[in-house]
C-alpha cells in the first residue's frame, strides 16, 4: 500500500539525549511555560531544565530508585511532570503515568501491577490518595509531592551530578496502561526505539520547528499527548505552554498564542457547536455564506502555501473568520486531532474557515501513531496514510494490522494477551475495522468488538451512525445500540442549550429532565435522526431513541479518561430504559 514519503533523514537521538543536545545548542531558549500566581506565563529554558533534571535524577538515585525500577507519575500537566519524566529517562527508570482523574482503586491496581517503587504526585488530593494507598501497595517505598518536595530538590545549586547510566534504544521507557473500556487496564511496554521512531517519522513528514508553540491540556498520561505534545516538541526544540485545566483552554489560547493545538475530536465538536449556538438568525445566514466561500477556496488545501485571495474571501474573513482566528490567539498553524475519528462535517467546518486539522490514527500499542494526513495533502473522513516506517494491511474482517519499529514489546506480565495482540506472522492486531483506498488513505469504520449483530444476523457498525447523528447542533452525545435485538436504536444526550431555544419556539420549556421526557422533545430528536439516516441501509437506520437528561461522564464510569464510551457500563446503567424501548412497538 502507499505510504507517506519520508523527507531526507535527520540525525536523531535517544529520548534522554534530546535535552542534552538543546542545552548545548540553544541553552537559553524557553521550552516549558506555566502560569505564575499573577496568571501570566513564565518560562523554563533548556539550561534551567537541564539543571532541574540533573538535581532530581540525583535525588531519585540517592533514594535507591535505579535503572529498571518503576516510578509512577500521578499529576496534572505541568513542568514538574516533564522534569520527573526526564530525570527518569536519564537514569533508565521506567515511568508509569497515571491519569489525574483515576480513582484510588484503579490507581492501586496499576501501582501494584507495575511494581512501582516510587510515586510523585501533584495536588493535595493526589497526595492524600497516595498516602492512603501506601499500605495497599507493597512495592511502594516513596511518595513525593511535586510542588513542595520535588521543587526543593530541583532548585539546589550544589547537588551532585547523577551517575552516568548506560542506556540503549531497546531499554523500556514506560509502562503506559490502556484506559480499559473492558476489564482491567494492561501495561503497554514501550522502548526508546518505539517512541523515537514515531518522533522521527512525524518530524520527517511535517514541519515542526523551534518557532512552534503547542498548548498542552490533554493528560500527559495519554500516549497521544505525551508523544505529540511533548516528545515531538522537545525534539524540535519548540515550546510547550500548559493550560491551567480544560476549562481555561479558551483563555490560555489568548495568552499562549499557540501555533499548534493537539486534541481529541470532542474539543472540535464543542467549538463547532458553540460557534453555531451563538448566532442569531441573521448572523447564521452570514456565517453559512462565509463557509460556502471558504469551502470554494481550496478546501483541504496545501496549507504550507498561502491561501488564494478573492474579494469574497477577504470579506468573509473580515466579517466572520477573523473573529474565530482571534479566539485561537491569532498564530495557529494547524490543529491536530487523534484518539477517535473526527466527524467529516466538523473537519469541513474548520477547513472552510481556514483552520486546518491534521487527523491521525494510532494506539497506545503503537507509540501511538500509525497513520496521519499531511499539511499538503489531506482527505476528509480518513486518518491519512501510513507513516514512513510503518506498514499497514487488512486482515480477516478487514481488521487493520500494523508492523513497524513503533510497535510495543508486549503487555507487561501478560504473555497470553500479548500473543493474542499479534497475528501468527507478527503483525499487531489493532481491533479496528478499516478501509484503505487506492491512494493508501485509511478510513476507520469501527471497533470489531463494538460491531452490533442484530437478531436477523446483520452486522451494524455503530460509529458511522453515531458520527452522522452528532453532526446536528442539537446532539451532544450518542450511543447506538441493538446487539442481539431486532432493530437499531440509540441513547441520545441533546445539546440542551440549543434545544431550549427550539423549545421556546414550540411553546414548551423546562429543566433538562423535563425536556428529556417531553413527547415533543423525543419527536424532535427522532426527526433529526431520521434525516441523518440518509445513505444508510434500512436495517442500519436508528428506528427509536431514548433521550437522556445528563451526559455520559468519566465520573459515572461511562467514559474512559480519553472520553471513549464504555458501552458495557452504559448498557448496564440504562438497562431498564433500553428494555422499554424494545418492548414498545416501533
Amino acid at each position: 500500500m502507499s505510504k507517506i514519503k519520508r523527507n531526507p533523514a535527520r540525525p536523531m537521538h535517544l529520548l534522554h539525549d534530546l535535552l542534552t543536545l538543546h542545552t548545548k545548542q540553544v541553552p537559553d531558549s524557553p521550552f516549558l511555560w506555566s502560569k505564575n500566581n499573577t496568571g501570566t506565563y513564565t518560562s523554563i529554558s533548556f539550561r534551567e531544565l537541564s539543571r532541574y533534571v540533573a538535581n532530581l535524577a540525583h535525588h531519585f538515585h540517592r533514594n535507591g530508585i535505579v535503572k529498571g525500577d518503576t516510578l509512577a507519575i500521578w499529576s496534572n500537566n505541568n513542568p514538574y511532570w516533564v522534569i520527573a519524566d526526564l530525570a527518569c529517562l536519564r537514569l533508565g527508570i521506567i515511568t508509569v503515568p497515571l491519569y489525574p482523574s483515576l480513582c484510588d482503586e484503579d490507581a492501586a491496581f496499576i501501582l501494584n501491577d507495575s511494581g512501582a517503587k516510587a510515586l510523585v504526585t501533584d495536588t493535595p488530593e493526589h497526595m492524600a490518595s497516595a498516602q492512603a494507598l501506601k499500605s495497599q501497595c507493597k512495592s511502594l517505598e516513596h511518595t513525593w509531592k511535586m510542588s513542595s518536595h520535588i521543587k526543593e530538590y530541583m532548585e539546589i545549586d550544589t547537588a551532585e551530578a547523577p551517575p552516568e547510566v548506560a542506556l540503549s534504544d531497546t531499554d523500556t521507557v514506560s509502562l503506559i496502561y490502556t484506559s480499559g473500556t473492558t476489564g482491567n487496564p494492561k501495561g503497554v511496554v514501550l522502548t526508546h526505539q518505539n517512541i523515537m521512531s514515531n518522533v522521527r517519522d512525524i518530524l520527517d513528514v511535517i514541519d515542526i520547528n523551534q518557532y512552534d508553540r503547542v498548548l498542552s491540556f490533554l493528560p500527559l498520561s495519554h500516549v497521544f499527548e505525551r508523544t505529540v505534545g511533548y516528545y515531538i516538541i522537545l525534539a524540535a526544540a519548540g515550546q510547550i505552554y500548559y493550560a491551567t485545566d480544560i476549562s481555561t483552554v479558551a483563555d490560555d489560547m489568548q495568552l499562549a498564542k499557540p501555533t499548534i493545538v493537539v486534541s481529541v475530536p470532542r474539543l472540535y465538536e464543542k467549538i463547532h457547536a458553540r460557534v453555531l449556538d451563538g448566532l442569531t438568525p441573521i448572523k447564521r445566514l452570514i456565517f453559512a455564506w462565509a463557509l460556502r466561500v471558504g469551502n470554494t477556496h481550496l478546501y483541504c488545501r496545501d496549507f504550507t502555501k498561502p491561501r488564494p485571495k478573492s474579494a469574497a474571501l477577504k470579506l468573509a474573513t473580515k466579517l466572520v473568520f477573523s473573529k474565530i482566528y482571534a479566539r485561537t490567539g491569532g498564530k495557529l498553524r494547524f490543529f491536530v486531532s487523534g484518539g477517535a475519528p473526527l466527524n467529516p462535517a466538523v473537519h469541513t467546518f474548520f477547513e472552510s474557515i481556514g483552520l486546518p486539522i491534521i487527523e491521525g490514527y494510532g494506539l497506545t500499542e503503537s507509540s501511538p501513531i500509525l497513520a496521519c494526513n499531511l499539511p499538503e495533502k489531506r482527505k476528509p473522513g480518513t486518518v491519512g496514510k501510513a507513516l514512513p516506517s510503518v506498514s499497514l494491511r487488512l486482515g480477516e474482517l478487514n481488521e487493520l494490522q500494523a508492523k513497524g519499529p513503533n510497535i510495543m514489546q508486549g503487555y507487561f506480565n501478560l504473555p497470553e494477551k500479548t500473543k493474542d495482540a499479534f497475528t501468527q506472522d507478527g503483525w499487531l492486531r489493532t481491533g479496528d475495522v478499516a478501509q484503505i483506498d487506492e491512494d493508501g488513505f485509511v478510513s476507520i469504520v469501527d471497533r470489531i468488538k463494538e460491531l452490533l449483530v442484530l437478531s436477523n444476523g446483520k452486522n451494524v457498525a455503530p460509529l458511522p451512525l453515531e458520527e452522522a447523528i452528532k453532526t446536528s447542533r442539537y446532539i451532544n452525545q450518542v450511543m447506538v445500540i441493538g446487539d442481539k435485538r431486532n432493530f437499531v436504536s440509540a441513547l441520545i444526550v441533546p445539546n440542551y442549550d440549543a434545544l431550549k431555544q427550539e423549545s421556546v419556539l414550540k411553546g414548551f420549556s423546562g429543566d433538562d429532565a423535563t425536556l428529556a421526557n417531553h413527547p415533543e422533545t423525543i419527536k424532535f430528536i427522532q426527526g433529526i435522526i431520521d434525516k441523518k439516516m440518509d445513505g444508510f441501509s434500512h436495517y442500519e437506520t436508528v428506528k427509536k431513541c431514548h433521550v437522556l437528561s445528563s451526559e455520559f461522564s468519566e465520573k459515572n464510569g461511562e467514559l474512559t479518561p480519553t472520553l471513549k464510551l464504555k458501552r458495557k457500563v452504559i448498557l448496564e446503567h440504562y438497562k431498564s430504559e433500553i428494555d422499554r424501548l424494545y418492548n414498545e412497538r416501533v
